[in-house]
């Protein structure tokens, strides 16, 4: 709606027999006028005069359109800090922003990265990163250079203090490397927190002069002089303990704030460790039927499930192999939990000579034993991919929904509304290279289960909606295949995700621990008949309080543009890289460099380092102007 359409509405509604000039209305007037028109008006109206910007940073006007927004919103942790009656006006305007201009960016066919931040790791390498669905937590493994000592960190990264000033707001010293880092947000025993899961190895025995540690995570082949033991470790962190520390209010980044984050003890609670002779991968955390649960791959069939919760139990599944082949090599390349059905989808590679045939990939959903149990068992469906010479595979994690979120999210109506994302499967293959791109769409059930009986309830909030959906791997669906061209191309990995997916490219023949950084693009999929999520994230931005229409790109991938310091510095080596899909923003370890790039593909309001509003200050009536129920 454009302004003058609402101010004639407006004069209609008052009795005004003719328009008024803005300068006379009120400001209370001004701000039910800019709750009738599009959130790009608002922020036009924000660059006519010192008044309007003043009144377009009021919380109540954000807090309204975040209210009344149809479209896709970031994931929030999920705790009462995050409500409506609790968010501030900047987080408010942060969430609309993140979603608007992320959607119409990584669209485009050149998307730029509209800010870049360094955080510095005080004389620590990162080797392996994750982000905190939202991006609002950076977590991650780093190592000092030249010497035997490794450390698990955490950062807040929407503070509003400058990176220089940052600090972690937890760490803990760890024996060994940490690789395969996962992290999520997870109610344990009723209390909210983050989740934190990795792999680390060691020698069976000490052996002096040779570190472990040393050998690289990220190919799976490893020339060992001696045996190696596995060891998956978990741990929680309470959020009642994070969020504190990065709220605007405790003026993050003073000196009494440094100093009280210096005093005060490790948050990391080690809740879970397997140990085992054999390699573990693909670690997932997930909520199945409201329990928090931790699933590991144990090379080369057997995949371990652990309910997380005091004294929850575990499962362990083995999958069968093929009657018909029962002693030739079986692999599992790949699994994803998928918690609405309780099943794990897997992706197998079994072998043959391969003077005579290729392998078979077969992909399958079995069944997630019941606590207490290991067995053996068939899949419930499978498909087979024959001819296809496939040598990793990456699952996008499915949305989360948990059965308890005190956030703003489950009262909004794109949560409600929306149909769940596809399962996205990216198949790597050589000889030649290329991509193999195929996703399973949600099927819509005839009658929803009834919602499973737990036994017990640690809160008044209803239950998450029923499942509406089911996921059958007889619909996978082989979308696209690209083969890239061995004189211009060289190696291309991928992060995964629902709707889009980043990958970046490394020289072929280097297969150090940190390769050079040749290249990053997008990749988003073309229209695909009969895709739900895909239409949504389309369409998202063209309903609701905004008019702007995201640009559509013709082809599947568009090169990534940042700021030229940060390239000169990766094209030296990256150690590590990870991303959240769901604001575009990425975390890149530069080789050699005690530092991590944060690399943000979405626009958001900045702040300076005493938290003011950056460029203008705004005035801080503006922001105790309104009670607290409508900050």
């Amino acid at each position: 709606m454009l302004l003058l359409d609402a101010l004639k509405d407006l004069s209609r509604y008052v009795g005004f027999t003719a328009l008024p000039y803005l300068d006379r209305v009120v400001d209370d007037v001004m701000l039910e006028i800019f709750l009738l028109i599009d959130i790009e008006d608002v922020l036009s109206m924000r660059r006519v005069s010192r008044r309007y910007y003043h009144l377009t940073h009021n919380p109540f006007l954000w807090k309204r359109h975040l209210r009344i927004y149809k479209g896709i919103l970031p994931p929030l942790p999920p705790t009462p800090r995050h409500s409506l009656q609790k968010m501030l006006g900047i987080e408010a305007e942060r969430h609309l922003a993140r979603a608007i201009s992320y959607n119409d960016n990584w669209n485009s066919d050149r998307p730029v990265a509209y800010n870049t931040d360094a955080i510095p790791l005080y004389g620590l390498e990162a080797v392996s990163m994750t982000v905190l669905p939202g991006g609002h937590y950076l977590v991650l493994s780093a190592r000092a250079p030249k010497r035997n000592h490794f450390e698990i960190m955490i950062f807040g990264l929407d503070c509003h203090f400058s990176s220089s000033y940052s600090l972690p707001l937890g760490r803990m010293r760890i024996p060994t490397k940490a690789y395969n880092l996962q992290a999520k947000y997870m109610r344990l025993n009723g209390v909210y927190g983050i989740v934190v899961s990795f792999i680390r190895r060691e020698f069976k025995t000490r052996q002096p002069g040779i570190d472990p540690s040393d050998y690289t995570d990220k190919y799976d082949s490893i020339d060992s002089p001696y045996p190696l033991r596995y060891e998956c470790a978990t741990y929680f962190i309470r959020l009642d303990h994070l969020e504190p520390l990065v709220d605007p209010r405790s003026n993050p980044g003073s000196q009494g704030w440094m100093d009280r984050m210096r005093s005060l003890p490790s948050p990391f609670e080690s809740i879970s460790t397997i140990r085992t002779h054999s390699r573990l991968d693909n670690v997932c955390l997930d909520e199945i039927q409201g329990e928090p649960f931790l699933t590991v791959l144990k090379h080369p069939e057997t995949i371990i499930f652990r309910n997380l919760n005091k004294a929850g139990g575990r499962a362990v599944l083995t999958c069968a192999r093929f009657a018909a082949l029962p002693d030739n090599p079986h692999n599992i390349l790949a699994i994803r939990v998928i918690p609405v059905q309780r099943q794990v989808l897997v992706v197998k590679r079994v072998d043959f000579d391969p003077q005579h045939q290729k392998p078979y990939i077969v992909v399958e959903s079995f069944n997630i034993p019941p606590l207490g149990q290991e067995i053996t068992c068939d899949h419930v469906e499978a498909v087979y991919l024959d001819d296809e010479d496939i040598w990793a595979v990456s699952i996008c994690e499915l949305e989360t929904r948990y059965s308890y979120d005190d956030s703003i999210q489950t009262s909004l109506p794109s949560w409600m509304q929306r149909d769940p994302a596809p399962i996205s499967v990216y198949c790597r293959t050589q000889n030649p290279q290329g991509l193999i791109y195929m996703h399973i769409p949600p099927t819509k059930l005839e009658a929803p289960p009834s919602p499973v009986n737990t036994g017990r309830r640690t809160s008044s909030k209803p239950e998450k909606p029923p499942q509406t959906h089911y996921y059958r791997v007889t619909d996978l669906r082989d979308v696209a295949d690209f083969t890239f061209n061995s004189n211009t191309f060289e190696t291309a990995f991928f992060l995964p995700g629902a709707g889009r997916a980043l990958g970046w490219e490394v020289p072929r023949t280097d297969r150090t621990d940190a390769p050079a950084l040749v290249n990053m693009w997008s990749f988003i999929p073309q229209e695909i008949e009969g895709d739900p999520y895909l239409g949504i994230r389309r369409d998202q931005n063209e309903v609701g309080n905004t008019r702007r229409s995201p640009p559509t790109r013709q082809g599947w991938f568009a090169p990534l543009e940042m700021e030229h310091w940060a390239w000169e510095n990766l094209k030296g080596g990256v150690q590590a890289i990870t991303w959240d899909e769901n604001i575009g923003r990425v975390c890149i370890s530069p080789k050699g460099r005690s530092e991590v790039y944060v690399v943000d593909f979405s626009k958001s309001p900045r702040e300076t380092l005493e938290g003011q509003r950056f460029p203008i200050p705004v005035h801080k009536t503006v922001l105790d102007s309104l009670p607290d129920c409508e900050r």
